[in-house]
């Protein structure tokens, strides 16, 4: 898996037409990445098989393999 991503350049109508999927207002307006880090854990918009004609946003993200715990990987993720 990579740790960057790029060229998140569309708005929420592009997307609807471009994928043929609802960008629900209640998501708030997509921010414009150019490219994005894993390690600052964005929420970025996402079709699932449960909900494929509509967006949802999911924090993606990276967590250190040395991680000792869950509870610490959720303070890493929110310092980032």
């Amino acid at each position: 898996m990579c740790y960057n991503i790029s060229n998140l350049t569309k708005d929420e109508k592009t997307l609807e037409k471009k994928l043929g999927a609802t960008y629900p207002k209640k998501l708030g307006q997509l921010k414009v990445k150019y490219s994005v880090s894993g390690y600052s854990h964005p929420d970025l918009p996402i079709l699932t098989a449960e909900q494929p004609d509509e967006f949802q946003l999911y924090n993606w993200g990276l967590i250190p393999k040395w991680t000792p715990n869950p509870e610490l990987a959720k303070q890493y993720s929110k310092n980032n």
